[in-house]
């Protein structure tokens, strides 16, 4: 029942990664996630914009948290340095 009302929102996918990082509350297991997609962008010929995208989102949540701010602003000037060239 619940996939079915999720899936009537227009932006269920975001609607259900914003709550799924709110309920971890650790930003190191978010950096995780982050690095999972950001690598996905970096490391394989298959790039796509919804991996660049929600890794971007998952790092600037992180940057927001004020946890290692330096080290996460870095992780996102890295992966928008990736992106660029890959999309150049």
């Amino acid at each position: 029942m619940q996939k079915t009302i999720i899936n009537n929102y227009p932006n269920s996918t975001l609607m259900v990664e914003r709550n799924f990082v709110l309920n971890i509350g650790d930003v190191w297991q978010i950096a995780v996630f982050a690095d999972l997609y950001a690598d996905k962008v970096s490391k394989t010929g298959y790039s796509k914009q919804a991996d660049y995208a929600r890794a971007l989102r998952l790092y600037t949540f992180c940057v927001e948290s004020g946890v290692d701010n330096g080290y996460f602003e870095t992780k996102v000037a890295d992966l928008k340095e990736v992106w660029r060239n890959r999309t150049e």
